[in-house]
C-alpha cells in the first residue's frame, strides 16, 4: 500500500477541530431592549396670545420706577407743607380791579357765545383829543399817518374820516381762503354802511400791485390801504408777531374818533358784527 500523504490528514483533521472549539464556547447573551425615547410634543400655540409678554426683569424694573415716583411726590408734599406760608395782603385796591377784570371777562365771554368776538378796549383819562400812536385807544383819533392805495395813490389817514364815517376791516393776507370771505362779505354789505353813512375800508401788508389785482378779481366796491411795515396795523392793535389779526375798526365822521375795536373776528361775522354796531349808533 501507498503511504498516506501527511498534507491531507493534517488538513483534514484542522477543520474538525476548529469546529469543535467553536461549539464549545458559550454563546453571546442577547443585547438588552433599549427603551424608547420620550417624544416632546409641540406646545399648541393661541394666535391670540402670541403676542409679546413682558418678562419678570421688565415689570420688576416697572414697579420699581413706580415706587420711586411715589416717593418723589410724597417727599414733594412733605416739602410744601413744611414751607412757610407767605401772608398776601388784601387792601380795597387790589380789590376793585380784581372786580372789574372779571366783571369785563363775564362779558368777553357772553360776546363770544353770542357769535361776536369783540374786544372792546377802555377809555383812558386824557385819551379825547389824541391819536393812535402805540396801543390801541378807544376814543383817540386817526393818526397822521401816510399810506398807499391799491392803485398806488398816497392818502393820509387823518382825511378817511372827513365826509363819513369809516370802517376798517383788516386782514392777514390778500387773495387767501378766510380774506376772501371777510372782503367779499363787506363787499356785499358795502352798499348797507352807506346808507347808515359810512364807507369800507380794506387793510393789509400785501404791496399795492397784490392789492390791486385782488380787487380786479373780486370786484370790490371799496378802497384798500397797503401797510407793508404794518405801522397802522400795530397802532390798532392788530399785529400777531409777523402776521396781521383779522378785525375790523369804526371810526366816527367828521373827527376819526374811534368807536369800537373787534380784534381776532372770525371771516364770515367780521361785517355783520360791524353793522350791527354801527346800526345801534
Amino acid at each position: 500500500m501507498p503511504p498516506r500523504k501527511k498534507a491531507e490528514t493534517t488538513e483534514a483533521a484542522e477543520p474538525e477541530r476548529r469546529s469543535t472549539r467553536i461549539r464549545e464556547m458559550p454563546e453571546k447573551p442577547a443585547p438588552a431592549p433599549t427603551a424608547p425615547k420620550p417624544v416632546k410634543r409641540a406646545k399648541k400655540v393661541d394666535p391670540e396670545l402670541s403676542e409679546w409678554k413682558p418678562t419678570k426683569k421688565t415689570a420688576s424694573k416697572k414697579r420699581k420706577k413706580a415706587d420711586d415716583d411715589v416717593e418723589d411726590k410724597e417727599g414733594q408734599a412733605v416739602e410744601e407743607e413744611t414751607k412757610p406760608k407767605k401772608k398776601v395782603k388784601k387792601s380795597e385796591e387790589t380789590k376793585e380791579p380784581a372786580e372789574e377784570a372779571k366783571a369785563s371777562t363775564t362779558t368777553r365771554t357772553e360776546r363770544r357765545r353770542s357769535g361776536a368776538v369783540t374786544v372792546q378796549p377802555t377809555i383812558e383819562e386824557g385819551s379825547e383829543g389824541k391819536t393812535l400812536e402805540e396801543n390801541l385807544v378807544v376814543g383817540s383819533f386817526l393818526p397822521d399817518l401816510t399810506l398807499h392805495k391799491e392803485n398806488g395813490d398816497e392818502i393820509n389817514l387823518n382825511t378817511l374820516a372827513s365826509q363819513t364815517g369809516v370802517v376798517i376791516f383788516a386782514a392777514p393776507k390778500a387773495d387767501t381762503p378766510g380774506c376772501n370771505k371777510q372782503s367779499c362779505h363787506f363787499r356785499d354789505s358795502a352798499a348797507d354802511f352807506r346808507e347808515l353813512g359810512y364807507t369800507v375800508w380794506g387793510l393789509t401788508s400785501d404791496s399795492p400791485k397784490a392789492l390791486s389785482r385782488w380787487q380786479e378779481k373780486n370786484k370790490f366796491g371799496y378802497s384798500l390801504l397797503s401797510d407793508p411795515e404794518r405801522k397802522f396795523i400795530k397802532m390798532l392793535g392788530a399785529l400777531n408777531g409777523t402776521s396781521t389779526k383779522r378785525s375790523h375798526f369804526v371810526f366816527e365822521k367828521g373827527t376819526g374818533k374811534l368807536l369800537n375795536a373787534s380784534i381776532g373776528v372770525k371771516p364770515d361775522e367780521s361785517h355783520r358784527v360791524a353793522l350791527e354796531f354801527v346800526k345801534s349808533l
